[in-house]
């Protein structure tokens, strides 16, 4: 059995290369995870960020419908529901996948329908967990 070595990484090289990977995304991306760290900032519930991480967690284990799958354009076309309703269920699934209660949500995150942007989706994904590693620990 190999030992892990924890290593420590400073608040400067994290947004460093933070800074770093949202310079090589796309605008939509960009706007997203601005958006995503500000719901989870201000609005966001731990419970709720908890449920995105699972998902996140969950989703990355699988063989054929991962991550980088739920946010394409044919992962959004194989779904009941669109990309942001599925991704807003994730986050609370006791909605039981009510439709109005999915675009509540959005409504009061962004008012120019980039929520049917998948990039502008993923983005506020990564960013409201991005908040959430950082401070997961911390609470």
């Amino acid at each position: 059995m190999t030992a892990t070595k924890i290593i420590e990484v400073d608040s400067k090289t994290v947004e460093r290369l933070r800074a770093s990977k949202l310079a090589n995304q796309g605008g939509l991306f960009n706007e997203g995870f601005e958006a995503g760290q500000e719901w989870a900032k201000n609005r966001g519930e731990a419970w709720e960020l908890i449920n995105l991480e699972q998902f996140h967690d969950e989703i990355r284990l699988e063989q054929q419908y991962d991550w980088d799958w739920f946010f394409s354009d044919e992962g959004s076309q194989d779904q009941v529901y669109t990309t942001a309703e599925s991704l807003y269920f994730k986050i609370d699934p006791d909605q039981d996948k009510e439709r109005s209660s999915a675009r509540e949500f959005w409504a009061g995150i962004t008012e120019d329908d980039k929520d049917d942007k998948n990039d502008w989706l993923r983005g506020f994904a990564e960013g409201a967990l991005a908040i959430w590693e950082a401070v997961k620990t911390q609470i």
